[in-house]
C-alpha cells in the first residue's frame, strides 16, 4: 500500500508516512488523480486487487469512479482488461486519468519454459537453498519472504 502510495503521490513512504500494509494517507497531501481532477480530467481507478477496491482500506475514494474487482482476494489481469475495455468503448470523450493496477505477477506465480530456465537454474525447494542470507539479505518486505516460502511449499 505504501509503495502506490508513493506511486500516487511522487513522496517516499518516510514523506507520507505510510510504512505498513495499510494505512491512511494524510488528507492534506496532494496526490495525482486529485491533481487530474482539479485540471478537468475525470479519473478512474480499475484495480486487480479486491482490497484496494474496499473504501475502508483502499484508494478508490482518491477517484471519481472505480472499475469493480470482481474476485476475492485478486482477479486476473485480463479481466481487469476487458473490463477496462469496456469502459474505454462507453466513456464519454472527455479526458481522463485512469490507473490500472494488476496483480498477477505476484507469487505464488510459477514460470513456465523457456523463461523458467533462462533467469533460474535448480530447484528452488531444494534443502541446499533453504538459508542464504547474501539473498535474504536484498530483501526489504517480509511479506516476499512469507509469499515465496508459500510458493515453494506449493511446489514442494
Amino acid at each position: 500500500f505504501g509503495s502506490y502510495l508513493s506511486l500516487l503521490t511522487s513522496l517516499y513512504s518516510t514523506e507520507h508516512g505510510i510504512h505498513t500494509e495499510w494505512g491512511s494517507l494524510p488528507s492534506h497531501m496532494m496526490t495525482i488523480p486529485q491533481y487530474f481532477k482539479q485540471h478537468g480530467y475525470h479519473t478512474v481507478i480499475a484495480p486487480s486487487e479486491y482490497e484496494l477496491y474496499q473504501k475502508e482500506r483502499g484508494l478508490i475514494h482518491l477517484f471519481e469512479e472505480a472499475i469493480p474487482c470482481l474476485a476475492l482476494p485478486a482477479q486476473n489481469g485480463d479481466i481487469t482488461t476487458r473490463q477496462v475495455i469496456r469502459w474505454l468503448d462507453q466513456r464519454p470523450d472527455d479526458p481522463f486519468f485512469l490507473w490500472l493496477q494488476y496483480f498477477d505477477t505476484h507469487p505464488p506465480h510459477i514460470v513456465e519454459e523457456p523463461f523458467k530456465s533462462m533467469y533460474y537454474q535448480g530447484d528452488p525447494s531444494h534443502q541446499s537453498r533453504r538459508y542464504r542470507p547474501e539473498c535474504v539479505a536484498k530483501i526489504r518486505g517480509v511479506e516476499s519472504i512469507e509469499e515465496l516460502d508459500y510458493a515453494f511449499q506449493i511446489i514442494s
